[in-house]
């Protein structure tokens, strides 16, 4: 706000310190070679907007190339998961069945047998000397 009010100050008392002639001069001709300093900055200004702007194109195209491959990735795995859930869910099954044809063939097996042979060690569990 007081920037505001100091520039509109600044201009009306250039307005007022210049003769009519010069203010008519100056309205007609704004970039003359005195202010080729102005004219080149403005140049500057334009191109580095236009390198910006060019710049944020690049990078929202990129970041939707990343976005794109990612939901990609996503789907992919996604499709993965449930292959492999149905495979162990039918291993499962199988396994299930496995085992319920063999128990009616245990159970038929002599029990005494069954506990004789858990009873017994086996030769690998006997303690061994180190020399």
């Amino acid at each position: 706000m007081i920037a505001e009010s100091l520039t509109t100050d600044l201009l009306h008392c250039a307005l007022l310190a210049l003769k009519p002639t010069e203010r008519w001069s100056a309205a007609r001709s704004p970039l003359q070679d005195s202010f080729s300093f102005e004219h080149w900055q403005t140049v500057f200004v334009v191109i580095a907007q236009i390198v910006s702007v060019a710049i944020i194109f690049w990078l929202m195209t990129k970041k939707k190339q990343v976005d794109r491959r990612s939901k990609l990735e996503v789907a992919h795995l996604t499709v993965t998961n449930e292959q492999l859930t149905r495979e162990i869910t039918e291993l499962t099954q199988r396994i299930q069945t496995l085992m319920s044809e063999e128990s009616p063939s245990q159970e038929q097996e002599d029990p005494e047998e069954v506990q004789a042979s858990k009873e017994e060690p086996e030769e690998s569990e006997e303690p061994v000397a180190v020399q």
